[in-house]
């Protein structure tokens, strides 16, 4: 069969690069670019570097000359601004490149169309929008963060096939097979923070990092929901602090005296308001939205999911569900939601569904 080399060809490699370092690109989204000459031919490549630097399109645009009649495709519209790195447009308008192409516009308020217009500005050609639906997994974090000040939410479920997340004595070990837990590892790496109530920490003991072989050091900020300052000094997330971020939110009436010995383990312990459902969601969100949090992933307990669930700023859902059935007397996997009408329910739509060795994750995005 012969291969198309046109305009969605390259963009889809280009989407590609960009999904390999998702997840270790820190506060900055991760970008691939494909510099592809008049005939076709592709001349470099580029993705966003570690921690963000340096950008896709400069890597791509380094040391090559540019032909006449060349094209870059970028899966976010360049830069504009000045920051730790210089603008991208600058870069691309210096290389000589006549035609750019681009996936998604970035919404960020400094970019925002003003680099598609100083490239039309400056005589090159701009081509948008080709496979902007196929970048909403790269992206869709990060323009929730820069709309709204806040991190898209990502959830993780594990359960049996009823829906349940353990036995009615609290034994949960394990529901799900090892390549569902793999799975929940990229997702980890996929996130900038990942969020647990305190009843997980004092039930599990978990360490609440990617354990994937050789992407251990990009393990998101552990996060942790704990009213009352229960979480234990000698638990592993207390013990590995000065290792691996670690925040805790609690609220104002939390021992000062305990606050004190977790801040000196590394811990950063924020006191944020209470509701009737606990502490605030939304205030941890803003919290973290002001540290560039993109993404954070909510892993549980049910409450914390059922808050999480309802909120606007959510993503995804990510249901892991094994073939074991455990019961009305199961743990459920979502607290209470106090619906009385069904048209007030989460309104989700399946978006993938993959057989995970006869465990099934389901991929549920949000319908808006």
């Amino acid at each position: 069969m012969k291969i198309i080399r046109d305009d969605n060809f390259f963009m889809n490699l280009a989407i590609n690069i960009a999904k390999r370092n998702r997840g270790m690109t820190g506060v900055n989204p991760s970008v691939g670019c494909v510099v592809v000459s008049k005939s076709k031919t592709i001349i470099s490549t580029g993705s966003t570097g570690t921690n963000g630097s340096p950008h896709a399109e400069k890597v791509a645009l380094d040391g090559i000359n540019i032909e006449a009649g060349s094209t870059l495709y970028t899966t976010l519209e360049p830069c504009f601004h000045s920051g730790k790195n210089p603008p991208c447009v600058n870069e691309i308008i210096k290389s000589g490149v006549k035609r750019v192409v681009v996936a998604s516009l970035d919404k960020n308020p400094l970019v925002n169309g003003k680099g598609i217009k100083k490239l039309k500005n400056s005589g090159i050609t701009v081509l948008k929008g080709v496979l902007t639906e196929e970048t909403e997994d790269l992206y869709n974090e990060f323009f929730n963060r820069v709309s709204y000040g806040v991190p898209g939410i990502n959830i993780k479920i594990a359960s049996s096939a009823d829906g349940k997340t353990a036995l009615k004595n609290g034994k949960s070990k394990w529901i799900t097979n090892k390549l569902s837990r793999n799975y929940g590892h990229k997702l980890r790496l996929f996130n900038d923070g990942i969020m647990v109530g305190i009843n997980t920490i004092l039930k599990d003991n978990p360490s609440l990092t990617c354990r994937l072989p050789g992407l251990t050091n990009f393990s998101p900020s552990r996060i942790v929901m704990d009213t009352n300052l229960k979480v234990p000094i000698n638990s592993k997330i207390i013990n590995t602090a000065e290792k691996n971020e670690t925040i805790i939110f609690t609220s104002k009436f939390s021992s000062e005296r305990k606050i004190k010995i977790l801040k000196n383990k590394g811990v950063k312990v924020i006191k944020i308001p209470k509701t009737k459902q606990g502490l605030s969601l939304n205030s941890a969100l803003k919290f973290l939205g002001k540290k560039e949090y993109n993404s954070l992933l909510i892993e549980g307990g049910n409450k914390l999911i059922a808050s999480a669930i309802t909120s606007s700023h959510l993503n995804k859902v990510f249901w892991f569900s094994s073939e074991k059935i455990i019961g009305e007397e199961g743990k459920p996997s979502i607290g209470k939601l106090n619906i009385n009408n069904l048209d007030n329910s989460p309104n989700l739509f399946l978006q993938n569904m993959i057989n995970l060795d006869n465990n099934y994750l389901k991929v549920y995005r949000v319908r808006k």
